[in-house]
This record gives structure tokens, sequence and C-alpha cells, in this order.
């Protein structure tokens, strides 16, 4: 997944942190969230020390936090258990936010997490949004079934038709949701 933030960055420059630079004024820094199976709690210490490391190498106080899929669910836990401090807002590229029947064939604890109704995703539920959000979502989801539960409650929804779960990362229109979404 590294390679597909590496292009969308190439083409857009989106912000992930202050203070501004490139094309659109922002600074993108990405992370890589290991091992794949674990439960996605598990992953929030991750994030958590990666918005450390780039507020402290930019300068920022606060970061926007961008992610694809199962990354959106990353960042609305550390947003329940850290709060808004470190986070002005939170945008999400085809998140199974209300999950995802695929996960009931999928392998590993997150799977079991992001079946529809686990008590996981119920939890996280409760949480509600601490910061302004976007969800961008494309109902021709792939993976992501049925594709609604992409929708996010108290985000600003926006649909991008004609693509699936992972190519929705190499088009344009994402792009300029992305860069629309962080000013």
């Amino acid at each position: 997944s590294g390679r597909a933030w590496v292009q969308l960055q190439s083409r857009c420059l989106v912000a992930v942190a202050a203070p501004a630079r490139g094309a659109a004024g922002h600074t993108v820094a990405t992370v890589s969230l290991a091992p794949p199976y674990t439960s996605i709690g598990k992953l929030v210490p991750q994030l958590g020390q990666r918005i450390e490391k780039v507020c402290k190498a930019t300068g920022a106080d606060r970061v926007v936090l961008v992610a694809h899929s199962m990354g959106g669910l990353v960042c609305r836990s550390y947003l329940a258990r850290h709060g808004s401090d470190r986070v002005e807002r939170l945008i999400t590229i085809s998140s199974p936010h209300s999950g995802s029947e695929l996960a009931r064939i999928g392998i590993g604890k997150n799977a079991r997490e992001m079946e529809p109704g686990s008590l996981w995703l119920k939890d996280l539920g409760q949480a509600g949004l601490p910061v302004p959000a976007v969800a961008i979502r494309t109902p021709h989801d792939n993976f992501v079934m049925p594709q609604d539960n992409q929708r996010l409650p108290g985000a600003i929804d926006v649909a991008l038709e004609g693509v699936g779960h992972l190519a929705v990362l190499f088009t344009r229109r994402t792009s300029h949701e992305l860069i629309a979404a962080c000013r």
C-alpha cells in the first residue's frame, strides 16, 4: 500500500502536516502498519508514534489523517483513545466504517473486527468523531460490501462513481477530493 500513497502524493502533494510545502501547500508523511493480521487496536501505537514524529519534524501542532480502507478504522481508534489534540481532521478513503461482509472470509483478528455488527465496530461507533471528517467512498467498491458501509455518520460524504476499492487510490478524482478536503 505504500506504493499507492507515493503515487497519490506525487500527483497532488496533499496534506498530512503543516507547515506548508509542495504544490498543494502540504507535507506528506506515510506509515505502513504491521503485522497485517493483528487486532486493529494494536496498530494504533504505530500511528501515534508516527504522528508525534511528523509533528516534531515539521513543527506542526496537528496533522490531517488521510487513510485508506482499514487505515480509516485505525485512525478512528486513535482518535477514540487519544482525542483530537494532535489531529485537525480525518479523511478516509473506502474505509469499512460499518464493516464488510467480505471480512467474514478474511483471516486474522482484524477481519473478525471488521465483520458487520462486530463488538469492536460497535464500540468504535460509540466514540463519535472529535474532529471534522470526510469519508470518500465508492459505490462500486469490491471489498467493502455492502458499499454503504463506507459511510461515516457525522462525516462529509463524498461518492466517487465507477472506481473500485484499490483503483480509488489511483484516480485524479480522489486527488482532487483530497486537496479540497485538506483546505
